[in-house]
């Protein structure tokens, strides 16, 4: 898959230097200076790393970081800073000048700890960083939200996980009043991992409780009754 690097940086040569550089090695990029720009593509999920240049304007790009990192927590952000910056919520840094080699190591280094971090369960790998998941020889792009919801589910696998829990622990929210949301997701991940998305194997919903991945499903006659879609 070709990862997505947004670059954000006032400098326009530094910008034109690090894009080229960054295509030549096989990444998509969006060069940008304006602050709404980066955050509306993180929040759709269209990017993988956020390269910032905080040689100027320090405090605006400490506060982008803090708002990229709610956007997405699974966004890499690279910062390029001076030493007197490292108490940021970041996933790597380089300083000051930015170079193409340095950053190359960088991002080098962060797709080798991702590899780290695949969750496999059977025949599903879940790449939690980079929200990409395969099924059947199949690579599917998820949303940050889904890609949290397959994460939960499979880190709790053979358990039944309820909706309340969902909520909380992906949608950061104890509401309950509305959790067709919730359902909404989990028929878009059935599309995603299910060889019939109708007849789940993998994701199962547990009548008046919540959900349950499976690496396959089979009923027992002591656990709760399941039903193969909801």
């Amino acid at each position: 898959m070709s990862y997505k690097v947004a670059i954000h940086t006032q400098d326009k040569a530094l910008a034109a230097q690090l894009s080229d550089g960054l295509v030549k090695h096989g990444f998509d990029v969006l060069r940008t200076s304006s602050k709404r720009k980066i955050l509306d593509q993180v929040a759709a999920g269209r990017i993988h790393f956020a390269v910032l240049d905080g040689a100027s304007a320090k405090e605006d790009v400490l506060r982008l970081c803090h708002e990229l990192r709610r956007a997405s927590p699974e966004l890499h952000i690279v910062l390029a800073v001076d030493r007197a910056m490292r108490s940021v919520d970041v996933d790597g840094y380089i300083t000051q000048p930015i170079t193409m080699r340095k950053l190359l190591h960088r991002i080098r280094v962060l797709l080798t700890d991702d590899a780290r971090n695949v969750i496999v369960v059977g025949d599903v790998q879940l790449d939690p960083r980079n929200r990409t998941v395969c099924c059947a020889g199949r690579v599917e792009r998820l949303t940050p939200k889904e890609a949290r919801l397959l994460r939960l589910l499979m880190e709790r696998c053979g358990s039944v996980v309820s909706r309340k829990e969902i909520m909380n622990l992906v949608w950061d929210t104890e509401y309950l009043g509305d959790t067709r949301t919730v359902d909404v997701h989990i028929r878009w991940l059935r599309k995603k991992i299910e060889p019939a998305p109708n007849h789940p194997t993998h994701i199962s919903t547990v009548r008046r409780q919540g959900y349950r991945f499976d690496v396959c499903w089979e009923a027992q006659e002591d656990e709760p009754a399941a039903e193969p879609a909801g």
